[in-house]
């Protein structure tokens, strides 16, 4: 486990199935982006012209504001370790299919567990430059509370800015972490190995996701995604993708 604080992951996260983890990390992320709604909905009397000699409405200032409100520093610990942990279930399962001990690539790891927060710190970064340019037009146009307010309802109203947003990178770092940790554990295993792209089919599965279907690279050969016109190492190919990569010997090909 990604070891950056105080351990606060509860012991029967790791008894989660990877899909369990993911819709932990989604709802993190939904309670994180509603806490910062009410906390924004409240400083905003704070920059009614009104009340501006209690504190000056400047672009520095709310962008202060802004940022502290919107960071997502309170669910930093919590976000890394549980893609850690669904790291570690992608290695085990490897392991278990292969029925040997591999070992655990924990730098590799803790990077995987930063890329997926960064992500979280660009959506945090995006929603806060929004806000502030609506804010300050609308101050500037003289609106009181009740118009501030409504502007930044109307940015969480904005799906793909926020909770759609928020999910989508929950679910595909998700997915980028499991596989990841299965390549990853396979390149390390020594062992003459392949892999190759399997496809999760039912209504929503999409056309790039049935075309990389049964593909089948060496260890250190990409996928080729002729649908998006992009080489991948393995899953995720794009946002919200449900593929995974099956490890084989190579001398069953």
């Amino acid at each position: 486990m990604v070891t950056t604080g105080d351990p606060i992951v509860p012991k029967e996260f790791e008894t989660l199935s990877p899909l369990g983890l993911e819709n932990k990390l989604v709802k993190i992320l939904d309670e994180w982006l509603e806490e910062a709604l009410k906390g924004i909905l409240n400083i905003i009397p704070e920059y009614h012209r009104g009340r501006v000699s209690l504190k000056a409405f400047t672009t520095r200032n709310l962008i202060n504001d802004l940022n502290t409100l919107l960071h997502p520093r309170r669910i930093e610990e919590v976000f890394k370790n549980i893609v850690a942990i669904l790291f570690d279930k992608g290695h085990e399962s490897l392991e278990k299919e292969l029925k040997i001990n591999i070992a655990h690539n924990k730098p590799f790891r803790n990077i995987v567990a930063t890329q997926a927060f960064g992500k979280v710190q660009d959506l945090s970064e995006d929603i806060a430059i929004k806000l502030r340019e609506d804010l300050l037009e609308g101050w500037q146009a003289g609106e009181g509370i009740t118009e501030l307010k409504a502007r930044v309802k109307k940015v969480w109203g904005d799906k793909n800015l926020t909770d759609a947003r928020a999910e989508t990178i929950a679910r595909t770092e998700s997915v980028f972490a499991y596989n990841g940790a299965r390549l990853q554990a396979a390149k390390d295993s020594s062992l003459s190995l392949v892999k190759k792209w399997k496809a999760t089919f039912d209504s929503r599965t999409a056309k790039d996701s049935k075309k990389l279907d049964g593909q089948t690279r060496s260890l250190d050969d990409e996928f080729y995604d002729e649908v998006n016109n992009k080489y991948v190492s393995h899953p995720p190919n794009r946002p919200n993708c449900r593929c995974r990569i099956d490890i084989i010997p190579s001398s069953l090909i």
